[in-house]
């Protein structure tokens, strides 16, 4: 999971109850929610949504599969090492635009010049591929991705 402590530290000192799902976790779309709407309240929002920073990604998952084998190799690297370096740094980087979807707790990072797609959650890479306009678009819709 992202690190998201701080906004249970709001939570705290604000004495905002924590909204539960029905297993007793967290909810926390419903406390992101909560917490831009104090933001707004008290002044300190400009009415865009506000999400931590991403962690840095520093891995991708499940690297040896044939799926991902073939990814490395339609985007024209050598070997799954080379891929993964490539999808970490390109979701470290500051190319394309950033998204974030509460849905999934998730970051996207795409870059519509080259369509080069990246998601990461934890700072472990899960998909880095290219992908074009409209099937950003539909994923973007799907997840609520927010920038």
């Amino acid at each position: 999971m992202a690190d998201i402590g701080w906004l249970f530290g709001w939570a705290k000192e604000n004495a905002i109850d924590i909204p539960l799902n029905a297993d007793g976790t967290a909810n926390i779309p419903k406390l992101f929610e909560l917490y831009d709407e104090w933001r707004e309240r008290n002044g300190g929002s400009s009415g865009t949504k506000s999400f931590p920073k991403p962690p840095k990604a520093y891995s991708f998952n499940r690297l040896n599969t044939k799926h991902h084998k073939d990814h490395a190799k339609e985007m024209g690297f050598k070997n799954p090492k080379e891929y993964e370096a490539a999808a970490v740094e390109f979701f470290n980087s500051d190319r394309g635009v950033l998204y974030y979807s509460e849905a999934r707790n998730r970051y996207y990072r795409y870059e519509e010049k080259t369509g080069i797609f990246c998601v990461s959650m934890d700072g472990v890479v899960n998909t880095f591929n290219i992908y074009s306009k409209k099937k950003f678009d539909l994923i973007k819709r799907q997840d609520k991705l927010h920038e």
